[in-house]
């Protein structure tokens, strides 16, 4: 127990000193290093390939200042996406998915006229923005909560959170950052200025504030510290602390008045939702993602484990627990946020954080504002817990102690790396798979027909690759697949020469490309260059479950190029004969 406490006394001092923001921060980027040899994975190859600026780019996806536009709302142009096999047949004609992210597209047009070809230079430049995010974040602590060890323990867990290290090794995810800095450098410079009535550093703030929007729209979660800093930390008279808030709202509403007019937004998607456009539908998603993002931050697991669960009822436990835990959370802090204004001060911060976050589905990368509150509320309330300052049974308390030392002191630290590690291996055998992938050089008059795949969306991805690597690329893409990230078994039924009946289990759900507002009942159908898609049953939750794929050809006819994923790799399939069913994927 004496080396115990001598350690723990030995922490406190570290934690307290002057240099530890910096100090933390190389610790940060010591631990998300491993980022540097992660690579190009999914969207970075069409960002790659939209940089490069090839034919294929130009003529299907747009130039690089178009990098984080998927969808535009032509139902030309979806049609012709649809027909390339890069957006599934199920898409809304009419889906809007462009996100107005110039800064963060300006920072990729430098490294790609710099050094195209060195991806771990373009790491390195992530890593560094996440070294300074850090610093900032310590210095806000510091800032707020004085020169103690308490601000030092709220920076080292927002520092080795491992939930920052997908926005720190994935290139495509650097928006994230970016706007988290920028986002965070305005709440700063605004206690600048309303501290020391310094009146640069509240114009200087609402020009971080605009480069985060112009970064990632996640930005505005800086307005729930903003608001949040005005009730609680700002002691000026309640008129001067309204009108300080103005010069950001203004901001956000002349942002977004342009956002709209250059026909940026999310509008068709259950996945993305604009909580202006579809303010009941947001109400309802955010009911479900807000306990599961707040459990992965505060607890675990990790909430991106949620969207790859294929079965609602384990989906609904999850959100039990996690409701079950904030319960618990609200009740331990509720002696703290009543004596304590810092403490209100990062926990309203934090919950309003969570309502621009909330418009996406549930994804840890997306806690980098959500986490700035959590760490500094969690950071206090060790500290009142630890001290004997919180009036709560012990029983009570305790079990949260040894939860949020182990989870953000002790595990969060090894996991960090691990998780990098982690995904770039998974992402890293999707990129082996679609590089097995046997086609000839005249496959740029045919269509590849993927019979089993574990998601419909990584085969869209076929055609990137072969042009970002120089090779022939297939006229369409067809794929069999269904919208479950794990692997799940797909029914096929020959019915003659020229038609399949395709039945992926769980069915086709409208992940991303449509919303429930647009159903497809039974008979729908959706034409398409040499094939015919029509709905035959749905599931009980109204999505497409068995398909009918009607060929303008025989299945055997060499136009059509057929494969199988088994084994993470791509093989030559030949299709069912007629009036013979087959199972592909899966278990069987």
């Amino acid at each position: 127990m004496a080396r115990l406490g001598a350690l723990t006394d030995t922490l406190k001092v570290w934690f307290a000193h002057r240099r530890f923001p910096v100090a933390v921060a190389v610790l940060a980027m010591a631990l998300a290093s491993p980022s540097l040899w992660f690579g190009l994975r999914v969207d970075d190859h069409l960002q790659r390939l939209r940089m490069k600026a090839t034919s294929y780019a130009l003529d299907n996806h747009g130039s690089a200042w178009s990098m984080f536009d998927f969808a535009d709302g032509d139902p030309e142009r979806t049609r012709k996406l649809k027909d390339l096999g890069f957006m599934p047949w199920w898409t809304l004609d009419t889906i809007r998915l462009r996100f107005l992210r110039p800064v963060a597209v300006f920072t990729h047009w430098i490294e790609y006229r710099l050094w195209p070809d060195i991806v771990p230079l373009m790491h390195m430049q992530s890593l560094l923005w996440f070294g300074a995010l850090v610093a900032l974040v310590a210095a806000i602590y510091r800032r707020f909560m004085g020169p103690g060890w308490v601000a030092g323990l709220a920076a080292f867990c927002y520092a080795v959170d491992d939930a920052h290290a997908w926005p720190v090794a994935w290139l495509a995810n650097r928006n994230g950052l970016l706007a988290a800095f920028f986002g965070l450098l305005a709440v700063w410079l605004h206690d600048r200025w309303r501290t020391g009535k310094r009146h640069g550093m509240g114009a200087a703030a609402v020009v971080c504030l605009l480069l985060g929007l112009l970064s990632n729209e996640g930005a505005l979660a800086a307005c729930a510290y903003l608001f949040s800093y005005a009730v609680f930390l700002d002691e000026g008279r309640r008129r001067d602390r309204v009108l300080s808030l103005v010069p950001y709202a203004v901001t956000v509403v002349a942002w977004r008045i342009a956002y709209n007019v250059l026909g940026y937004g999310a509008i068709g998607s259950d996945t993305y939702i604009d909580p202006l456009h579809s303010p009941l539908t947001y109400l309802s998603a955010a009911f479900v993602r807000a306990p599961i993002l707040l459990l992965g931050q505060w607890a675990t697991p990790p909430s991106d484990f949620y969207i790859l669960l294929p079965w609602p009822a384990v989906c609904a436990v999850w959100w039990c627990l996690g409701a079950a835990f904030l319960a618990w959370l609200g009740i331990v802090l509720i002696p703290l946020l009543r004596s304590d204004r810092t403490a209100r001060f990062w926990c309203v911060g934090m919950l309003l954080a969570l309502m621009p976050i909330c418009a996406t589905f549930p994804m840890d990368r997306l806690l980098l504002f959500v986490g700035v509150g959590a760490m500094g509320l969690a950071a206090q309330l060790i500290a009142a817990i630890a001290t004997g300052t919180l009036r709560f049974p012990r029983w009570v308390t305790k079990p949260m102690l040894v939860l949020l030392i182990a989870t953000h002191v002790i595990i969060a630290p090894l996991v960090f790396p691990l998780r990098i590690h982690g995904s770039s291996l998974f992402l890293r055998e999707l990129d082996r798979s679609i590089e097995s992938i046997p086609l000839d050089d005249d496959v740029t008059d045919k269509t590849v027909v993927v019979a089993s795949a574990p998601h419909v969306f990584f085969t869209s991805y076929i055609p990137i690759y072969r042009a970002l690597n120089g090779l022939p690329v297939p006229k369409r893409i067809r794929s069999f697949g269904g919208t479950s990230s794990l692997p799940v078994p797909v029914r096929l039924e020959r019915v003659d020469d020229y038609t399949l009946l395709v039945e992926p289990k769980g069915g086709y759900r409208f992940v991303l490309v449509r919303d429930k507002a647009h159903p497809m009942p039974v008979g729908t159908r959706v034409e398409l260059s040499g094939v015919t898609v029509e709905v035959m049953t749905l599931t009980s939750g109204g999505w497409p479950l068995q398909v009918k794929y009607q060929f303008d050809v025989p299945l055997e006819d060499p136009s059509l190029v057929w494969l199988e994923l088994r084994h993470n790799k791509y093989i030559p399939y030949s299709p069912p004969r007629v009036g013979e069913a087959v199972v592909l994927g899966g278990r069987k």
